[in-house]
Formats: structure tokens, sequence, C-alpha cells
């Protein structure tokens, strides 16, 4: 499992996939997360989202 990142999309924050790059959520500036296990629908692959 690869982390994630986040990309700005039309002034929002987003936490893409790292594989193909697909936006799978919003991020606020509260948002926290910690070993969050996570599968990209468009490409099939775990991602896990840690976001401090």
């Amino acid at each position: 499992m690869r982390c994630g990142v986040i990309k700005k999309i039309n002034g929002r924050d987003w936490f893409c996939c790292p594989h193909c790059g697909k936006a799978l959520f919003p991020v606020s500036p509260e948002t926290r997360a910690e070993h969050l296990a996570l599968r990209c629908k468009a490409c099939k692959h775990d991602v896990q989202v840690n976001i401090p």
C-alpha cells in the first residue's frame, strides 16, 4: 500500500490516488486520518490514508 497525495482541484483540497491520480475524497483543514485502508475505484489499488 502506498500513501496518497493531496492536490488542489477547483480551489478545494482532494486526497488523490498515488497510482492513477484520481481524486478520491475532499479534505478540509480539520480532516485527520491514520492508517485508513482505502481501495481506489478507478485502478483497484489499495491506498493507505495518513492525514496528520
